[in-house]
C-alpha cells in the first residue's frame, strides 16, 4: 500500500484530485484487498484451474477473499465451504523423480 500512498501524496501535492485507494488520510485496505481478488486474483486463477487442477490453492484464495470482504460488508465472515469452488477433480500425483543412469563409458551425462 506504500505505493499507492506515495502516488496519492504526489496527486496531493500537484493539487490533483487522489485516486482511489491512494490515499492515506482515508485508507481503505479492506476494500482494495477485496477488489484486487475479486476482479484480478480470482478470474485468473478460475482460468488457471481450467489447465492445472489447483483445488487447495483456489480454496484458499476464496477464503481470503471472503474475508476481506467480510472486512467491507460487515462482521460475520463467510466461510470457504459457502463459496463455489471449481469443478475439476482432485490431481494426480506426480511420477517421482529418478535421475537417469550414465551408460558404461558415457562421460556426456556426468
Amino acid at each position: 500500500m506504500e505505493e499507492f500512498y506515495r502516488q496519492g501524496d504526489e496527486e496531493r501535492r500537484l493539487g490533483l484530485q487522489i485516486s482511489p485507494f491512494m490515499d492515506r488520510e482515508q485508507p481503505k485496505l479492506a476494500q482494495c484487498q477485496k477488489g484486487f481478488l475479486e476482479f484480478i486474483c480470482l478470474p485468473l486463477f478460475e482460468a488457471f484451474d481450467g489447465f492445472v487442477n489447483i483445488p487447495e490453492i483456489f480454496a484458499q484464495l476464496q477464503s481470503n477473499a471472503a474475508y476481506w470482504a467480510s472486512q467491507v460488508d460487515g462482521p460475520e465472515r463467510p466461510t470457504a465451504t459457502s463459496l463455489p469452488m471449481p469443478s475439476s477433480p482432485p490431481p494426480a500425483a506426480p511420477p517421482a523423480f529418478r535421475p537417469s543412469e550414465p551408460e558404461a563409458g558415457d562421460d556426456s551425462k556426468v
